[in-house]
């Protein structure tokens, strides 16, 4: 009977620990806006606390303690990824489950959460009986990390134009060079062209005084005694007389 005593003591001693403990977990958690879970993996059920509920904007009884009742509020893009990421753990790939996903709240919005959690029972063949862990409300962070990207992308496409401005000026200035080239080589050539057209000019423009000058005189031919007789008049009044042998065709 003393032995019963003993063992009821103590069993209340544990209890009283044991919610002892839980409350300050509580307490501890409640302080950090994090919300518990505890997975029965072998049976589906699973153990969601108020603050859980409560950070998708649920009252305590409008959700199920059930895994598919999670499962049912995942976004249907990051399924697979949970998935992979609770395999992955598994089959101790990782240390600890960790994965970033969207839940769908009760205001009918999608809402960034973020899982960690730890196997804590193991059958006798080492598979996994129990997991529990918590969630995170990080909207906020996710929110900040998008728009930053955003804002990155944005000063990226900025640049983009900018090189592609700066190239675009480097070529205009590449054909403005050539065009001074050509436009100082037309003005070499046209320099060039001039000094020759001046002696042509010259010639040209004195061919006919030469010409008038030529027949204003009056060419006398006297072939007898063998001489040609030219004569020209000068000036005015002055009068010259050439004479030039003519070899007589002895034929």
């Amino acid at each position: 009977m003393m032995a019963i005593i003993a063992d009821l003591t103590e069993l209340k001693r544990t209890e009283s620990a044991l919610k002892l403990s839980q409350e300050r977990l509580q307490l501890a958690v409640f302080g950090s806006s994090l919300g518990l879970w505890d997975w029965n993996i072998a049976t589906g059920a699973t153990y969601f606390d108020s603050q859980w509920k409560a950070m998708i904007g649920y009252e305590e009884h409008e959700i199920e303690n059930n895994v598919k009742y999670w499962e049912d509020l995942l976004h249907p893009e990051d399924k697979v990824k949970v998935m992979a990421a609770l395999n992955s753990y598994f089959e101790g790939e990782n240390d600890i489950y960790k994965i970033e996903f969207r839940m769908l709240n009760k205001s009918g919005n999608w809402q960034w959460i973020m899982a960690l959690g730890k196997v804590v029972e193991y059958d006798e063949w080492g598979a996994p009986l129990r997991m529990n862990g918590t969630h995170q409300d990080i909207s906020d962070r996710k929110q900040a990390e998008f728009a930053l990207q955003e804002s990155e992308a944005r000063e990226r496409s900025k640049a983009l134009e900018l090189e592609t401005a700066i190239k675009q000026l480097k070529t205009t200035q590449s054909q403005l060079v050539q065009n001074e080239k050509m436009v100082s080589l037309g003005q070499l050539v046209a320099g060039v062209a001039h000094e020759i057209n001046n002696p042509i000019s010259f010639i040209h423009c004195n061919l006919g005084p030469a010409r008038r000058y030529t027949f204003s005189h009056s060419i006398i031919v006297d072939r007898h005694g063998g001489k040609l007789s030219c004569s020209s008049t000068v000036g005015e009044g002055s009068e010259f007389l050439v004479e030039i042998p003519v070899q007589q065709n002895l034929t």
